[in-house]
């Protein structure tokens, strides 16, 4: 995280790790020097990592555009197919544990070492299963023997990246190591892409780059970390056993979304054409940018939501009250204003080729903005200790997804698929809101029906100035959308004093002298 403001970080300092790799004098939650004002430690981490996540969402958008523009839509599909198939592979390397392992950290309760331990050994033998079950898997399924390749190579990629350390300092609230990780390999990657593709047009070449760019990363992030707590330490069965039982729940809510983010292109690549897979692949990039950096906020709040938690009720709803009230009114400017340049976007990003995206990446938008709530609410669940809900909120998720996508896909193509992924997002959302409304539903119904004026005003003026100038439509529009939601009062005294601590702690600070 960096020291920020006139009070140092202890987290920031080594020494304050004992040689056993646990916090030092501030090992309990309560006392940590983010406790004193967890809202703004939730700021500053918010911005570190969702920057680093922005860099690298851009960075893996460029790299879809390069391969869009440079393989034929045939070649890129091979690509979306391959990557939609190892996503399953990366859950089970993850399965929740590094979300269990957050918690534990953040909560102090475990060492370091030992928490780095339980986790490497689970995920290397979870990896050397997932790669024979996913070789087995394409073998009996026929898959030709370029695609193979494509697929194995990014299999491979999937589990190196399962052994990246840099989540340990997402428990401990440090997030500049692990914002460089994120970043730093999208950007490598996109170099390498661009360098291979330059000579090499083929979907092995997508594969590659990204196999080289996760091998140097998370290689370099390895060593910092050892370098900072030393080597792993071979855990106690009670402490793997406790991580394990803590990250099912996780786990299994982690595979069935994969169901739902991805049975849509498997099963376009199933009974439509390659054609419609690589559209419907490419404007999936736009919408898995904007779902990343929910899930992103997400993962940045957990550590907090749990020192909240344990200490009071109260400390936590408040926490959480403000985390939705933020992000539900940043996000329904921006998807309406996605929605309104839908076709615009897709042409000017992928060309010509690519304009029937236009109508399904208008529909998924609209996922993304259900998403940002419910990942909220869903992180905040799962830090307060019922990961349970969030398990049960995917499998209704899931099923909405699958039963929808096999009734309107054969006739609907990508449209169906779109509109499936909007059913599952609003099933997730209810499962949630349901299990939240303890914590944070009472005070937020009111806040998001305060969202409809702006947001409407917000479309009327886009609409009727788009024939004059979009552009300009769209900016007065927005404009309409920020002065009508202060002066209705979307955002509290308490949001606005946030952000200005936010602010104030991220400006340099001046030498006394």
């Amino acid at each position: 995280m960096g020291s920020m403001g006139s009070a140092s970080n202890v987290r920031d300092d080594p020494s304050a790790i004992h040689l056993d790799g646990r916090l030092g004098e501030h090992g309990d939650p309560a006392t940590r020097p983010e406790a004193a004002n967890p809202a703004v430690a939730v700021g500053r981490n918010s911005i570190l990592l969702v920057g680093g996540t922005l860099v690298a969402r851009v960075s893996a958008f460029l790299a879809a555009i390069v391969a869009v523009r440079l393989l034929a839509q045939e070649a890129f599909a091979v690509v979306v197919l391959a990557q939609a198939t190892v996503a399953y592979l990366s859950v089970e390397l993850d399965f929740g544990l590094t979300t269990a392992g957050m918690r534990a950290v953040a909560q102090g309760a475990t060492s370091l070492r030992r928490a780095i331990g339980a986790i490497l050994l689970i995920r290397v033998a979870v990896a050397i299963v997932g790669l024979v079950a996913t070789a087995a898997a394409a073998r009996l399924l026929g898959i030709q023997s370029e695609a193979f390749a494509v697929l194995m190579v990014f299999a491979v990629a999937t589990a190196i990246a399962g052994l990246d350390l840099s989540w340990i300092l997402q428990g401990l609230q440090r997030m500049g190591l692990r914002a460089f990780v994120v970043a730093g390999t999208a950007l490598l990657n996109l170099f390498l892409l661009v360098a291979l593709l330059a000579v090499w047009r083929d979907p092995l070449a997508v594969a590659v780059g990204y196999l080289v760019a996760t091998v140097v990363v998370v290689a370099t992030s390895a060593v910092l970390v050892l370098r900072a707590y030393g080597v792993p330490a071979l855990p106690s069965p009670s402490f793997v056993r406790v991580l394990v039982l803590g990250a099912i729940p996780l786990g299994l809510g982690s595979v069935l979304a994969q169901v739902y983010y991805n049975f849509d292109i498997l099963m376009l690549g199933a009974i439509r054409s390659l054609s419609e897979v690589a559209i419907y692949g490419a404007i999936y990039k736009i919408v898995l940018g904007l779902l990343m950096l929910a899930g992103t906020y997400g993962v940045v709040c957990l550590p907090a939501y749990a020192a909240a938690h344990a200490e009071s009720e109260q400390a936590f709803r408040r926490i959480l009250q403000r985390n939705v009230r933020l992000l539900s009114s940043f996000i329904v400017p921006v998807v309406i204003l996605g929605t309104l340049a839908a076709e615009s976007l897709v042409v000017f990003f992928f060309g010509d080729a690519y304009r029937l995206g236009g109508l399904p990446l208008a529909i998924l938008l609209w996922s993304v903005a259900l998403s940002f709530v419910s990942s909220t609410l869903a992180y905040a669940l799962a830090a307060a200790g019922h990961g349970w809900h969030l398990t049960w909120a995917t499998g209704a998720g899931a099923v909405v997804n699958v039963v929808t996508n096999l009734l309107l896909i054969p006739s609907l193509g990508m449209i169906g698929a779109a509109w499936a992924t909007v059913a599952a997002e609003l099933a997730v959302l209810l499962v949630v809101w349901r299990a939240s409304r303890r914590f944070a539903v009472s005070g937020l119904s009111r806040h998001l029906l305060l969202l409809i004026p702006p947001a409407a005003a917000m479309i009327g003026v886009s609409l009727l100035l788009a024939p004059w100038s979009r552009g300009i439509g769209a900016g007065i529009g927005l404009m309409v959308f920020l002065l009508l939601a202060v002066a209705i009062g979307v955002w509290t005294p308490d949001d606005r004093r946030l952000l200005r601590s936010v602010a104030v702690q991220l400006l340099p600070k001046r030498s006394a002298g």
